[in-house]
């Protein structure tokens, strides 16, 4: 019966030192940039994290224009998942991952309402 007590006191204690605390995402501002698939900066936009929700507003260059965009995400763990979005010229999906509390990066992709233009490439945001 002692050597039952033993193993079942082991078993609870390696249970319970299993997880450390859930990740959660400083809440910014963040400032980061787009870039394009060439490795050129194409715009810039700013960020907050609250409640694990991603929110914020930013600039960026689609078919030569330079466009005003809302940024909205859940953020689940390490990882965003939303979108870039402008009500008149279009939108698109954006992902990303977060390295460190205080770093994201990810890829997006911009589709004019048209359907015809596409503006692709990758993103990456930090507290200053």
């Amino acid at each position: 019966m002692k050597k039952l007590s033993v193993i079942l006191f082991l078993v609870l204690l390696c249970c319970s030192c299993g997880g450390g605390s859930p990740f959660v995402a400083e809440t910014g501002p963040f400032s980061g940039d787009f870039v394009n698939d060439n490795g050129q900066s194409i715009g810039a936009f700013s960020f907050t994290v609250i409640n694990n929700v991603l929110q914020g507003t930013g600039i960026l260059n689609h078919n030569g224009d330079n466009i005003t965009v809302t940024i909205s995400a859940t953020v689940n763990g390490k990882v965003v998942n939303g979108s870039i979005n402008n009500s008149t010229f279009g939108s698109g999906p954006l992902f990303g991952t977060f390295s460190n509390v205080s770093f994201v990066e990810g890829s997006f992709t911009f589709t004019g309402f048209a359907g015809i233009n596409t503006t692709t490439g990758t993103w990456s945001a930090s507290v200053p």
